[in-house]
């Protein structure tokens, strides 16, 4: 009995951590099931709208780190940053003040973007999310037919458009 729940655990943390082997895709069993535990806590929260963004930014924090591993970091830094540079955007009243802050910003984002694209470089392979963008071209790139996406996209449109009108709240 301790031995099976112990090899619970251990899968448990195995699904739930990083592994760059299997990435967190929408498409997968896990998301679903992640997303549907997501919008059932989403809901309990429906009078306290401060926790629902805090808990709405925290598992994305989440789904970002587990389809991209450390990298979600960077993503911490950039939105870090563009938000101390925005409050000093706010705070500064002389417009060539605004402007640098806005250049900073730009390079600041520029140069994460940057990495991401000469990191195929140095690295032999590039730091990216998607194969090809738009969205479609990507799951083309992977070898599906385009009838197939395209069903799969109406699929996830209907549950979308299901679980907007559960949760409408009409007055």
């Amino acid at each position: 009995m301790i031995q099976t729940v112990e090899n619970i655990g251990e899968k448990l943390v195995s699904m739930l951590t990083y592994d760059a082997s299997q990435p967190l895709i929408f498409s997968s069993g896990l998301f679903l099931f992640l997303f549907a535990g997501f919008m059932l806590i989403y809901n309990a929260f429906r009078r306290a709208p401060m926790a629902r963004i805090v808990y709405v930014i925290l598992f994305s924090l989440y789904f970002y780190y587990k389809s991209s591993g450390l990298y979600f970091l960077l993503l911490i830094l950039a939105a870090t940053s563009d938000y101390w540079i925005a409050r000093g955007i706010h705070r500064v009243r002389n417009r060539a003040g605004r402007r640098w802050l806005v250049a900073l910003s730009v390079a600041v984002n520029l140069g994460m973007l940057g990495y991401f694209k000469y990191t195929k470089r140095k690295y032999g392979e590039g730091r990216r999310i998607l194969l090809m963008s738009p969205l479609h071209h990507h799951y083309q790139k992977q070898g599906f037919f385009e009838t197939k996406i395209v069903t799969r996209f109406w699929i996830v449109s209907l549950l979308l458009a299901a679980i907007t009108l559960v949760t409408l709240k009409i007055r």
